[in-house]
């Protein structure tokens, strides 16, 4: 019971792993059919948006919740959601860009 926890992450980061695929693999048809072959970073950048997006509200909540009162501790906050959004960016871009390129590499 206490690894519950772990299976619904594990279940969430499936679930967010095949959102990413397909959408990717939907927005890569779509350039394709238009004749436009440069699919690698628009298919990056449609998963690496979450990244941004997660980085963006925490400088919202940053902002708006926290105490502000040192400047140290703001900081490290700053700079650890930096770090993480950062690497939650590129493991969906990293995703999307494999999703992609699989099914570039099925259809021709």
């Amino acid at each position: 019971m206490i690894y519950g926890m772990f299976v619904i992450l594990f279940v969430t980061l499936v679930m967010m792993a095949i959102t990413i695929a397909s959408m990717s693999i939907m927005l890569t048809y779509e350039l394709l059919c238009h004749q436009n072959y440069d699919w690698w970073w628009p298919s990056f950048l449609l998963g690496a948006s979450g990244g941004m997006y997660m980085f963006l509200y925490s400088f919202y909540y940053m902002l708006m919740h926290e105490d502000m009162s040192l400047l140290s501790s703001d900081f490290i906050y700053f700079l650890t959601m930096t770090m993480v959004s950062s690497c939650f960016g590129y493991m969906c871009g990293a995703c999307s860009v494999l999703a992609s390129y699989q099914f570039v590499e099925r259809i021709y």
